[in-house]
């Protein structure tokens, strides 16, 4: 097709038939500014429909932040003039990330294929072109098309894709589920402190010191580094899994070299095999059902990391002073993203970095979405659990770690261990202990619970 190209009453060159007649009147800049902002939401996915001739994307490129990825669709016509004239906005990866689609082949499923912890996070939005908003001539329909289809994919996709897996697996695990985390709420209440221990690459600065103090305190465990600790002679409180993944059994296999002397703390939609197999003391927190039951006193606890949720249970579990090891929400400065021990470094796995955090030192550091994310919902679960218990007090023992707002950072030199810990296989056997008897009394309880949801 013969495309004209024009030019409008601002001096910007379009394509005649596909620019609205607003920017013969006004800068398309000063217009995107009114109808997009001078910034748009951090480390979103953004499906652009319709792209005004390519002068959105001339916009988009300088106000875009690393974390940010778009999508813009357009006629085919369109696209190819978009290649010819901004090949080195297109080139420009590293600042501004964008694929291009015509309306002919763009499906929204791709998304949910090719972005998917976009998708998962629900943060994938719409924009319009500014020929799009007029919603004449060629463009008359398309927005009103393409919201009736994203609304069908965040339906589909986003909503209803991960609850129906998760409905199932929580129905699937539930007579593995036999005791709530509340039936020992409190009773690490006391002066030893807890350490949560995740998968970061800091974890193997302080292993050393781990070894030497675990017996004045609480360690919380995520289940994947299970293998690193075994090799390490470090015996973890609690291991926490929360993934409900079939993955998850071949990352944290090695737990099972602690059912005798750890507490196993699962989410409500487990992967059943993983947890069938422990033979050792478990609880769980969350609902043991999908549906809310009322008067059900258990801890929720907050993703999407393992070491979110643990964060909560342990402050739910009494502990007023937690340390943070190995939970750095960021890579390190030569981009190591796992600690030394983990699957990913010994198969030379690198994860890219997405966007940027800073750290407690002031450096701006590689990070990926999901680490990201993960911070912003940590601090957020922080600031809420200080506002209720002023006592709660927390350190991140790494200073390369992602910097999070009310928890500071401190060496190990300055912490000073004073009061042994007691056995919680031991002291919590009572409590948690699965014997026949109270198999049977579970199970009836279960059947009764479930007639009353069956006509639901």
């Amino acid at each position: 097709m013969s495309l004209s190209i024009v030019t409008t009453h601002q001096n910007e060159t379009v394509l005649d038939g596909y620019f609205p007649e607003m920017l013969n009147q006004t800068p398309s800049a000063l217009l995107y500014q009114k109808t997009i902002g001078e910034a748009l939401l951090e480390d979103k996915l953004f499906v652009v429909l319709g792209s005004d001739s390519g002068l959105i994307l001339d916009y988009l490129s300088q106000i875009s932040t690393s974390g940010q990825r778009f999508v813009v669709i357009d006629y085919p016509e369109v696209i190819e003039h978009i290649k010819n004239s901004r090949a080195e906005i297109l080139s420009d990866s590293e600042h501004f990330r964008i694929e291009l689609f015509s309306f002919e082949v763009f499906e929204f499923e791709q998304l949910y294929v090719e972005y998917q912890d976009y998708a998962i996070r629900n943060a994938i939005f719409l924009l319009s072109a500014l020929v799009t908003l007029e919603a004449k001539g060629r463009y008359a329909s398309i927005q009103k098309q393409y919201k009736e289809l994203f609304s069908h994919f965040q339906i589909d996709r986003v909503d209803n894709h991960d609850f129906t897996h998760a409905f199932d697996q929580q129905l699937e695990s539930v007579c593995d589920r036999p005791t709530p985390l509340s039936s020992i709420k409190q009773q690490l209440k006391g002066d030893v402190p807890g350490i949560l221990l995740g998968g970061g690459p800091s974890l193997d600065l302080i292993i050393p010191w781990i070894k030497e103090n675990q017996a004045k305190i609480w360690i919380f465990a995520a289940s994947r580094i299970c293998k690193r600790l075994q090799k390490e002679g470090i015996t973890p409180d609690f291991i926490g899994v929360f993934d409900g993944q079939p993955l998850i059994l071949e990352y944290s296999k090695e737990m099972y070299g602690f059912e005798k002397n750890s507490i196993l703390i699962t989410g409500e939609h487990p992967y059943r095999p993983l947890i069938r197999q422990w033979s050792g003391l478990k609880v769980y927190s969350r609902r043991r059902f999908p549906w809310a039951k009322g008067g059900e006193d258990n801890f929720i606890s907050d993703g999407p990391t393992v070491t979110n949720a643990l964060f909560g249970i342990a402050h739910y579990l009494g502990v007023s002073t937690l340390y943070l090891g190995g939970v750095d929400f960021c890579f390190s400065l030569d981009g190591a993203c796992h600690e030394s021990g983990s699957i990913e470094r010994s198969n030379q796995q690198s994860d890219s970095a997405e966007t940027t955090a800073i750290n407690y030192r002031g450096e701006k550091v590689g990070t990926n979405i999901q680490l990201y994310d993960a911070r912003n919902l940590f601090e957020a679960q922080f600031q809420r659990l200080h506002a209720g218990d002023r006592s709660l007090k927390a350190y991140n023992l790494n200073e390369g770690a992602a910097k999070i707002e009310g928890i500071g950072v401190q060496s190990i030199e300055e912490i000073v261990l004073l009061e042994d810990k007691f056995d919680v296989v031991s002291r919590f056997n009572d409590a948690l202990n699965y014997t026949a008897s109270s198999e049977a009394l579970f199970l009836k309880q279960l059947s009764e619970e479930i007639k009353t949801h069956e006509a639901w």
